[in-house]
């Protein structure tokens, strides 16, 4: 996704932005039109020395201490699911909605409200202990590689007289 950074509207005498008197007709009205059709379709709405502000799709965030925060975030009504940055977690949540990717590409430390829960996407958290991969054991099917090789030593061993039957 393509973002845009834009600077606040100028601000005219009586405190309304972007509202300066313009042109009806002409190259100066078709610049204005330009200017505020782009305005409209910007991602990224404000940026002061404080706070910056980005639309993401339907989403508004606010970069708060190094987090950029989902504006219908309260931390009042809402207790966050701490989430590791690229744990196995995170990984589910992406695959369970793909589109969350447009929002936590806005850095590694997000909070995100969706459908009521919020998430907090957090590089410093302690990610997921990996389960264990289970081993094989006597009683566990072999895989098909390990069935092929199983069969071919038992096909040398029959061949070789070592076993006489075949059950």
């Amino acid at each position: 996704l393509a973002e845009r950074e834009l600077a606040a509207p100028p601000v005219d005498a009586d405190g309304r932005a972007g509202l300066a008197a313009a042109p009806a007709s002409g190259e100066g009205a078709v610049e204005k039109s330009i200017t505020q059709n782009m305005l409209r379709g910007a991602d990224v709405v404000a940026q002061s020395d404080e706070e910056r502000v980005r639309i993401v799709g339907d989403k508004t965030f606010v970069l708060r201490d190094g987090i950029w925060t989902d504006t219908t975030f309260d931390p009042a009504r809402l207790e966050p699911e701490r989430v590791a940055l690229g744990g196995e977690r995170y990984f589910a949540l992406l695959d369970e909605h793909p589109e969350w990717g447009r929002y936590l590409a806005l850095g590694p430390e997000v909070i995100l409200v969706w459908e009521g829960q919020a998430y907090q996407i957090d590089p410093n958290a302690a990610p997921e202990p990996t389960p264990a991969t289970p081993q094989p054991s006597a009683h566990t099917a072999p895989t098909p590689a390990g069935f092929w090789q199983q069969l071919q030593e038992w096909w040398a061993n029959l061949k070789e007289g070592r076993i006489s039957r075949f059950w």
